[in-house]
């Protein structure tokens, strides 16, 4: 799917809501969520087929000529700091030149499902 079908697709999806309605507007993101978790599930589902498919032939790669597509299984290393002993080697100057701080905005949609889910780790108002 190219860009212009995406767009077609999008388009196609939110013709018809109404921005002066907050509750409908909700409400089609709720269901959006729902369908967002079942493809993300489902997607991950097939990418561990595709890892066992991989890894039961000893393969580090794959080329499908027909679609021209190319997968590749490779061991990733992820270096995590201990940010606890670097806040206790270095001073409030020296942390301020190695912290880097990003803002962004994040619209957080809380159903009922979510609120129960969220009851069992989170104390507060929800």
């Amino acid at each position: 799917m190219n860009d212009k079908e995406r767009s077609e697709e999008v388009q196609r999806l939110i013709s018809g809501l109404d921005d002066e309605d907050i509750k409908g507007l909700i409400a089609r993101a709720i269901e959006f969520d729902e369908r967002k978790i079942v493809c993300e599930l489902a997607a991950e589902c097939v990418h561990q087929k595709i890892k066992n498919y991989l890894k039961q032939r000893y393969w580090s790669e794959y080329n499908d000529e027909s679609s021209k597509t190319k997968v590749v299984l490779e061991l990733i290393k992820r270096e995590n700091l201990d940010v606890a002993k670097i806040r206790a080697m270095l001073n409030e100057v020296q942390l301020a030149h190695v912290t880097r701080i990003t803002t962004y905005e994040k619209l957080n949609i809380i159903t009922p499902d979510a609120r129960q889910r969220l009851k069992k780790y989170v104390r507060g108002k929800f």
